[in-house]
């Protein structure tokens, strides 16, 4: 399949964050399905943003680390925990101690996350959601406990070769809560303390695989293209994802559906570096589920120190790899990785 080459986004005004929406249009018709897309120039509306919300400080919500720092903080077995992002189970809570945290498609423009936690122990983390088939084969690499609250057929029979906590399968209920103040089913909660401690019970193996990107020293420098501004759609306009750099930080800020997206704690979910692994992707069961290809090889984009570098992305013994455009590993800033699978018909806009 043919990737559609990255399109730059042209700012009017300097003091303005104008966003492109592609909105994609199905029409269905007696020979089969069109697609019609329509491009507009948007400004996030600051009104939806919460009056009297503390303004958020990153650097202060945040440490920096040295790539020996990050590399030296002590690490547990890896816990991957799918977090759902329906809108009404937003905010999510430990979105931002995740040292990776994936968000994949899913049907109808929407996306969901699993979070990768070996570094640092949340105290809330939810609401939990369901998995997918390429959830457990992105898992796979990280030989961790997989944390769930049940799933698809075909994910679900592929957990057995995974330890795995899922609040459906019976046993284990005592790592999981729900929260009075949130509807069904988008309050179902757990924390990495009472994960590891049922973990124990149920006999898992505590050791950690050691899995972690190239990193750069404070003196080596991120080359790339100027990419401060990232927009990233999945079709459905309530999961239209922005980033913004913060310079003083270095990271970057997330919006959601032109609104801050903000944790349960009221901080703006950030990162230090964002992957776009770009996948083809079709439908099975007339439509009712997404395949993702996850095989690859792909292209990628790699954005950190408000740059962008592009590559691509292979698969190799079981585990994806990431590769500059001269064929190295790339290598990111010490901290938090968000990355991003999305279908190769998708814009990915930045300036």
């Amino acid at each position: 399949m043919k990737v559609e080459k990255v399109k730059k986004m042209n700012l009017q005004d300097k003091k303005t964050v104008m966003i492109i929406i592609t909105l994609v249009i199905l029409a269905v018709t007696a020979g089969g399905a069109s697609f019609i897309f329509i491009d507009k120039l948007l400004t996030p509306s600051e009104k939806n943003v919460e009056e009297n919300q503390e303004e958020f400080i990153p650097e202060e919500n945040f440490p920096e680390f040295t790539k020996d720092e990050w590399l030296s903080l002590s690490r547990e077995r890896t816990l991957m925990v799918i977090i759902d992002n329906d809108v009404q189970a937003r905010p999510q809570a430990g979105l931002n101690e995740g040292d990776i945290i994936y968000e994949f498609p899913l049907t109808e423009g929407r996306s969901s996350f699993m979070a990768i936690y070996s570094r640092f122990n949340p105290q809330l983390i939810g609401p939990i959601g369901s998995i997918q088939d390429y959830n457990v084969e992105i898992a796979q690499n990280y030989d961790g406990i997989f944390v769930l609250k049940g799933g698809s057929s075909q994910a679900l029979e592929l957990l057995a070769d995974l330890n795995n906590l899922n609040s459906l399968g019976g046993g284990v209920d005592r790592a999981f809560w729900r929260k009075n103040d949130r509807v069904e089913p988008y309050n179902l909660y757990t924390d990495t303390q009472s994960l590891r401690r049922v973990a124990a019970q149920e006999g898992f193996a505590d050791q950690p695989k050691i899995i972690d990107f190239n990193y750069l020293n404070e003196d080596e420098s991120f080359i790339g293209e100027k990419a401060e501004n990232i927009v990233i759609e999945y079709g459905n306009k309530d999961y239209l994802i922005q980033y913004q750099y913060e310079k003083n930080s270095r990271r970057y800020l997330r919006n959601t559906a032109g609104n801050k997206h903000l944790d349960d704690q009221g901080r703006q979910l950030s990162a230090k570096n964002l992957i776009v692994q770009i996948v083809r992707t079709d439908f099975s069961g007339e439509k009712e589920y997404l395949k993702i290809d996850l095989e690859g090889p792909g292209r990628a984009l790699f954005f950190a120190d408000g740059r962008v570098q592009e590559g691509k992305w292979q698969k190799e013994q079981g585990e994806i790899q990431y590769y500059n455009e001269a064929g190295e590993k790339v290598a990111l800033r010490p901290g938090n990785t968000w990355i991003h699978i999305v279908p190769s018909q998708k814009p990915i806009v930045y300036q």
